[in-house]
């Protein structure tokens, strides 16, 4: 990025930027708020027991999910930004 300067679209968006505010508004604050819980958690459980079986009794579970939910629908909201930004085109974004 030094040697050539940040990546724009062709309308001059710049990309880093965007990409920033993704990570600091939305991906940042929610690892803040579920990482350490979520590790606290996993080490509570029993020997023998998989990671995934006791998600299901995580008293944390529904809003951890419903958080993940949000950040799901952001992400994908910038997704379908970039890619109109870049000029892609997909039925799928």
């Amino acid at each position: 990025m030094k040697a050539t300067g940040p990546s724009k679209s062709g309308n001059g968006v710049v990309f880093s930027s965007v990409a920033l505010i993704l990570i600091t508004d939305h991906i940042a604050p929610f690892l803040t708020k579920w990482h350490e819980p979520q590790k606290e958690f996993e080490q509570l459980r029993a020997e023998g027991v998989t990671e995934f079986t006791p998600e299901k009794s995580w008293e944390c579970r529904d809003e951890f999910l419903s958080d993940l939910r949000e950040l799901q629908r952001t992400s994908i909201q910038y997704t379908a930004f970039f890619a109109k930004a870049a000029g892609v085109v997909s039925n799928d974004i």
